[in-house]
């Protein structure tokens, strides 16, 4: 069995970093488990279907992988959340060697704010994060996915 890349949360969530949008009506960090309730409302705002609660306390706090790694992008003067991401820490390797890894979940948008932007104001920060951007990402195969990882030219391979 190979070693395995450890990326704890509290090593994730404690690196230094701090980053100021281009646009400073706009706040963007790494959220605490605490603040996953809002999370989760944005996601059944944003896909509008209501989760079981216990799903997503699996999936965010509960899963065996690890908590969940998980951005907001918020309005400043009024801190609603507007944009949220997670990312679930997930087993990978290159050859033998293991590798930071993580499989990409939810990327909500409050819909209101869709297409405006904000996705990509949170993508820079997370990509710009010390320990993210070393990470080796895999996500679900959907079309939107998809679609806006080419939007962006983040794609390697598309389908």
């Amino acid at each position: 069995m190979l070693p395995k890349a450890t990326h704890r949360f509290e090593e994730w969530f404690e690196a230094p970093f701090r980053e100021e949008p281009s646009d400073s009506r706009f706040e963007v960090r790494r959220a605490h488990p605490s603040e996953f309730e809002r999370l989760y409302d944005l996601v059944d705002e944003a896909f509008g279907v209501k989760r079981p609660r216990a799903v997503f306390d699996w999936i965010y706090r509960d899963n065996p992988t690890g908590l969940a790694h998980c951005w907001f992008v918020e309005e400043k003067a009024t801190r609603r959340l507007l944009c949220q991401s997670a990312f679930w820490p997930w087993p990978m390797a290159h050859g033998l060697e293991p590798c930071l890894g993580c499989l990409v979940g939810d990327l909500a948008v409050a819909p209101d704010w869709q297409r405006h932007g904000i996705a990509e104001i949170r993508r820079k920060a997370c990509d710009r994060h010390p320990l993210d951007a070393v990470r080796m990402r895999i996500g679900w195969p959907n079309q939107k996915t998809q679609a806006g990882y080419r939007k962006h030219g983040r794609a390697t391979t598309t389908t």
